[in-house]
């Protein structure tokens, strides 16, 4: 992940286009329902379209829970990277004892004796890669010091090849994480929009960024219903526990 994890974190609101046929169609069906209650004379009045438009820049920099979804995620990847970043100081571990120290490094807090641990196996890694480096200047081996080269190269180069395993599973961990998040967090926001886009009497909402004129910003409206019903989701975890506590 590296230096890029943060830039790859962003959540793509602009993709939330797909989602606009869906808003826009609630909010025709719902203006359709209420044309069919009027008389007819009261309809023949009214045939222009209300457009509405969204900043989505906007909503991902005002939304409290998409940032905080952000960050929680930025801070378990750029764990996750760190640990892995210490995997290459143990390669010439057996396979064994190398499993041992990834799965070490893989939970999320790490007890005096996992960090004793690490320590007593990277001295042992050190020291067989010491013994490797100078079996590798010698030009002149013995054929049984041959046979340890070759031995410490291949345990080197396994060990090295079983490190991008891991590191691919790292990215496929945090492309699941991602997409939950982003799904999770999409729906709530299409359904603001949707909900505003009704409230309002909107035929059709775009992308601020794609129209140059509309009738109506529903952006900062949008927003307020977003981390408006976070305060009431967390107001009701408050209420869930002094209820536990009692």
């Amino acid at each position: 992940m590296g230096t890029n994890a943060r830039a790859a974190l962003i959540f793509p609101l602009v993709a939330m286009l797909l989602c606009w046929p869906m808003a826009t169609a609630l909010a025709q069906e719902q203006e359709a329902a209420d044309d069919e209650a009027k008389p007819a004379e009261a309809q023949s009045g009214s045939n222009g379209l209300k457009i509405g438009v969204v900043n989505l820049n906007k909503i991902q920099q005002q939304y409290g829970e998409l940032q905080a979804r952000q960050d929680d995620l930025q801070a378990w990847a750029d764990q996750r990277a760190a640990r892995l970043g210490e995997l290459p100081n143990f390669l010439f571990l057996s396979a064994e004892n190398f499993e041992e120290i990834a799965a070490i490094l893989a939970k999320p807090n790490l007890s005096e004796e996992d960090k004793k641990r690490l320590e007593e196996l990277r001295g042992v890694s050190q020291e067989k890669e010491k013994r490797f480096l100078a079996l590798q200047s010698n030009p002149q081996r013995t054929p049984q010091e041959g046979d340890e080269y070759n031995s410490l190269l291949e345990s080197s180069n396994m060990r090295e090849v079983r490190l991008a395993d891991l590191d691919n599973q790292f990215k496929v961990e945090f492309a699941v994480k991602r997409g939950e998040a982003i799904d999770s967090l999409m729906a709530k926001v299409s359904e603001a929009i949707t909900a505003e886009a009704k409230a309002q009497k909107l035929n059709i909402v775009f992308d601020a960024d794609v129209v140059l004129f509309a009738d109506t910003d529903i952006t900062d409206a949008v927003i307020k219903r977003l981390n408006a019903g976070q305060a009431e989701a967390d107001d009701g975890q408050e209420g869930g526990g002094d209820q536990g506590g009692q």
